[in-house]
């Protein structure tokens, strides 16, 4: 199906990096990793001698992939067919062979959960199109906290 294509087509190979403003950035790398790390500024120039010089610090493994994928499917109208609220799990193996698939109805809390509140004017969480949910796991060990990350 196209969500299908999309997940090892489209996005097979993508990186996306995200900065929320704060001391950590983000890398989130399709079916493979997400890290978190610094980027420090230097006052010190480039080689070139005109840009501030950036040296990623701190690099730490959030998780790998766990080769899972949920597809959430709010339920609501989509091209004029009205769906149920669904998600849809599938599992790959090492390789990205699909393993097994199950499919559920949302509960009630669920499909509050992913609805639009027309009251106060918010989107749903999938915007009304499906929401996509990777998990991962064995991240570095946080000395601090004494855990995986």
């Amino acid at each position: 199906d196209e969500i299908h294509d999309i997940l090892f087509t489209k996005l097979n190979g993508l990186c996306s990096q995200l900065h929320l403003g704060g001391w950590w950035s983000y890398e989130w790398c399709h079916h493979e990793q997400v890290r978190q790390f610094h980027v420090d500024i230097s006052k010190d120039p480039d080689a070139s001698g005109s840009r501030p010089k950036y040296v990623i610090q701190d690099v730490t493994l959030i998780g790998k992939w766990y080769h899972q994928v949920e597809i959430i499917y709010p339920k609501g109208n989509y091209n004029g067919v009205y769906m149920s609220g669904t998600t849809k799990t599938i599992s790959y193996d090492e390789q990205g062979l699909e393993t097994g698939t199950t499919i559920r109805s949302h509960t009630t809390e669920e499909d509050k959960k992913y609805a639009v509140d027309k009251k106060n004017s918010k989107q749903p969480l999938g915007h009304g199109g499906p929401i996509l949910r990777q998990r991962f796991q064995g991240g570095d060990h946080c000395p601090e906290g004494n855990h995986r990350r």
